[in-house]
């Protein structure tokens, strides 16, 4: 049936810069949610392009998604702190909250990384049988986060023997980045190998 997803899912772990499949192909390679963002430097980025490449069937597509290239420019002015709560019930647990962000937090313009402080927390925190979970609150972690502009991955991309084909301002190709809709969001972009 069209549109019916079947068969067996592999779960793989692998350095995002140097994986291999043993020379499998595939029809689309996705890399969402911001994934690219925690690989830092542009060589790990035209690695980890060029491992894409050599797995991408000759008529194949790559879908990055990325956080909006606007953001690289606003991001010194928006840095603050969001929480909001994640629902346990399904697990029998009591909710957590994640707090995203400290106001310490910093930007660094030259690398365009981002460090955020990530806490999860029990706003109710009790030390029960049965709740092992919770007794390993509060978690603290710094996430260090890369921002790229449009032109960044383009001439990464070229580097690694790919071309941008389309690039959207969300996940519905009605949205193009750049059209000033209001929707745009994300900067989600459509690579194919360099002929």
């Amino acid at each position: 049936n069209k549109g019916v997803v079947g068969g067996e899912i592999e779960f793989v772990q692998q350095d995002m810069t140097r994986f291999s499949f043993n020379r499998r192909k595939f029809e689309v390679v996705t890399m969402l949610l911001g994934t690219l963002s925690h690989v830092h430097s542009n060589e790990d980025v035209v690695r980890c392009f060029d491992c894409v490449r050599e797995h991408l069937s000759e008529e194949g597509v790559f879908i990055l998604e990325l956080a909006h290239p606007s953001q690289l420019f606003t991001l010194p002015l928006e840095l603050g702190m969001e929480a909001w709560d994640v629902h346990m019930d399904d697990l029998g647990k009591e909710d957590l909250v994640v707090q995203y962000g400290l106001e310490e937090d910093t930007f660094d313009p030259m690398s365009q990384l981002l460090t955020r402080t990530v806490v999860v927390t029990h706003p109710k925190k009790k030390k029960k049988k049965g709740r092992d979970v919770l007794e390993e609150l509060p978690l603290e972690e710094k996430v260090v986060q890369r921002y790229f502009t449009c032109q960044e991955i383009k001439l990464l991309a070229e580097l690694s023997g790919l071309k941008v084909e389309k690039l959207f301002g969300d996940m519905s190709k009605t949205c193009v980045l750049g059209s000033e809709e209001d929707e745009e969001f994300r900067m989600v972009v459509v690579l194919k190998k360099k002929k």
